[in-house]
């Protein structure tokens, strides 16, 4: 899945997760952003 933007990522998951009582991003560790041109990969764990 490729997701441009920030709002596009919120529009596609914010759906799924709303079927939960409780859910939150934490962006705290094992984040890594790999940058080549005008593509950015995020990755997490």
């Amino acid at each position: 899945m490729v997701l441009h933007s920030l709002e596009e990522s919120l529009d596609t998951w914010k759906p799924l997760m709303d079927s939960f009582s409780y859910w939150n991003v934490d962006l705290k560790d094992n984040w890594e952003i790999s940058i080549n041109g005008d593509l950015a990969v995020t990755t997490f764990s």
